[in-house]
């Protein structure tokens, strides 16, 4: 894939975070991992902060609610996260960070549920 131009500098805040947010509510890619395949290329390329934050929030926002359980679903979620990782590390490093931050905030939802659940006692 060639150079992917983006109409802005990666200084701009306003056009970062909007490639963020596309990218952040963008479906996953023809291998079924998130995100798709150009969006991977373009976070490789411009290896940006503003936009990597952007990605995640958008994504973590796209998910809306979700319900406190004793956090076995947030494990499952975050095993899912690994295995993406481990696929896509070798090609894509740059977006297995964003990804593994994904994993990291389901883990940590994961042990402050359970924490929740057995003071709660559902």
């Amino acid at each position: 894939m060639g150079k992917i131009f983006l109409p802005f500098t990666t200084s701009s805040e306003n056009g970062i975070y909007y490639v963020g947010e596309i990218i952040g509510r963008s479906k996953k890619g023809a291998d079924d991992f998130f995100p798709r395949e150009f969006a991977r290329a373009l976070l490789e390329e411009y290896d940006n902060d503003r936009l990597d934050r952007a990605v995640f929030t958008s994504f973590y926002n796209s998910l809306g609610v979700r319900w406190v359980s004793d956090g076995s679903d947030q494990k499952i979620k975050a095993e899912k996260y690994k295995i993406e990782i481990q696929e896509l590390e070798v090609e894509y490093p740059h977006t297995t960070k964003i990804l593994k931050s994904f994993m990291n905030e389901c883990l940590s939802n994961a042990k402050s549920d359970y924490e929740y659940s057995e003071l709660a006692m559902f």
